[in-house]
């Protein structure tokens, strides 16, 4: 079958403008070690890719192997020889492979993270030089539905495999019905407070906040008694990170019934009547922000607020034990679970997820599934909670070999990984950089303004419907 694709086209086709998919939150670092392409890049709103590749290919059955196998993985977690803190993992998947899968080797590339990662490969798919493995937290559904990745699901229930993945996990890895990849592992959102800050405006910090009105009233207060010392609550705003903000603003969605997509969460909702009452609330807490911080575009700066003594309260993740570290403050932040609107659901979102997924072109992909399932075992899992420094496995038995290592006050990200309805953002299949651009401009006036929220809600409904539209 002859393919004959521009880049300009496969970017057209999946939606994706150069902007393209930046999650917040995982916090991998962007190295970019292997420049695939040598692009000429234009800013105006957005970033435009002006080169125009052209490649015609036969699309064929993988041949039969003969001799060694090497299998290449871009950015793929704790296979980097130079992370020191990843090497029992590192050498634990390698063993593993010697044992089993003599004459196979792994080499390690990175590709990059985020934009820089999804560029790359689709420079890879267009010139055939896309690797075996890749890994990633977004950009998963659109190019599974194009057939960029191998379907798993037979061979992770011939394996066994199936019933122990956590499902929440693979969720933004599912297309169609179909599982194309699996997480090497994983965080989710919980709360977080600075009991120390709690205790200065007065209030008891043993008493937590189980629900939004409550969490409301404890972020007045303490933002009345700390007289511009301190406040109530961190809130990320619509800058920085494409979807930073909007991963948080989610879970509140999700609390209330409005996930912010429809159709199977193939379309955006942005005009969900029931979205605004998690966007009052959300407009609520920006007023018990430190004035200025809503718009620090540095994620990591607005959230260690709270470990600086600045603030109370908090959406969590996993790694921010390693800002109360860095504070020594260790011994006054707390974790527990999420406030809930009044009969809310118990929900949170995956952060900081990696998944690794095998690509269709590989000539190996019985032995790159085989590197996947290596992955799952427990004895690889065993190292993830030391080597993330806080995450958890993405598996069911890891994550009940990891409990008894966990500190007891970070628990409550692994209660809620195993009880709460655990759920993934959505992809969507086109124009994902417009359509999140039209709710961050939505957040910008709800944050900023006092506009009625039902018209901005269906001023960025309209907004996004149209960047579809002009997609198609």
């Amino acid at each position: 079958m002859s393919a004959i694709l521009s880049r300009r086209e496969l970017l057209r086709r999946v939606g994706l403008g150069a902007a393209g998919l930046v999650l917040a939150a995982c916090q991998p670092k962007v190295v970019e070690v292997e420049k695939v392409v040598t692009q000429e890049v234009v800013k105006e709103v957005e970033k435009v890719i002006k080169e125009t590749i052209v490649v015609e290919k036969e699309v064929q059955a993988p041949e039969p192997v003969t001799g060694p196998i090497e299998i290449v993985g871009w950015s793929v977690n704790g296979m980097n020889p130079d992370a020191p803190e990843w090497n029992d993992y590192r050498e634990t998947v390698l063993a593993i492979m010697e044992d089993e899968m003599p004459g196979v080797t792994f080499t390690w590339r990175d590709m990059g993270w985020d934009e820089v990662l999804r560029q790359n490969l689709v420079t890879g798919l267009l010139g055939g030089t896309a690797p075996d493995i890749i890994v990633n937290e977004s950009f998963i559904q659109p190019y599974a539905r194009m057939g960029a990745y191998l379907p798993l699901d037979d061979a992770l229930e011939e394996a066994g495999i199936l019933d122990n993945l956590i499902p929440g996990t693979y969720a933004n890895a599912v297309a169609d019905g179909k599982i194309y990849g699996i997480s090497q592992f994983t965080g989710v959102f919980a709360f977080e407070s600075n009991a120390a800050v709690v205790e200065r405006a007065g209030l008891d910090p043993t008493v937590w906040p189980t629900t939004w009105d409550e969490l409301l009233e404890r972020c007045a207060a303490i933002t009345e008694a700390g007289k511009d010392e301190f406040y109530g609550y961190t809130l990320q705003g619509p800058v920085g990170f494409l979807v930073g903000g909007i991963m948080r603003y989610n879970v509140f969605g999700s609390m209330v019934g409005a996930p912010m997509c429809k159709n199977d969460c193939m379309d955006p909702f942005f005009d969900d009547p029931k979205l605004e009452q998690a966007l009052t609330f959300i407009r609520e807490l920006n007023r018990y922000t430190p004035p200025g911080l809503t718009w620090n575009p540095d994620e990591a700066q607005v959230y260690s607020q709270l470990h600086a003594g600045v603030s109370a309260y908090q959406i969590g993740a996993n790694w921010h034990m390693q800002w109360a570290e860095q504070y020594e403050v260790e011994d006054v932040i707390q974790y527990g679970p999420l406030p809930l609107p009044e009969g809310g659901i118990n929900t949170s979102r995956t952060v900081g997820n990696v998944i690794v997924l095998v690509l269709s072109g590989t000539k190996y992909p019985s032995q790159s599934i085989d590197f996947l399932k290596i992955l799952t075992r427990d004895e690889v899992t065993d190292h993830i909670y030391i080597a993330t420094k806080g995450r958890s496995p993405s598996t069911y038995s890891g994550l009940e070999r990891t409990l008894p290592k966990i500190d007891p006050h970070h628990k409550i990200f692994f209660d809620i990984l195993q009880n709460a309805e655990v759920g993934a953002m959505p992809q969507w299949p086109k124009a994902v950089d417009k359509v999140w651009a039209a709710f961050n401009d939505m957040m910008t006036k709800i944050l900023s303004t006092e506009d009625p929220i039902p018209a901005l809600q269906a001023e960025a409904q309209e907004a996004a419907e149209k960047a579809i539209a002009e997609a198609n």
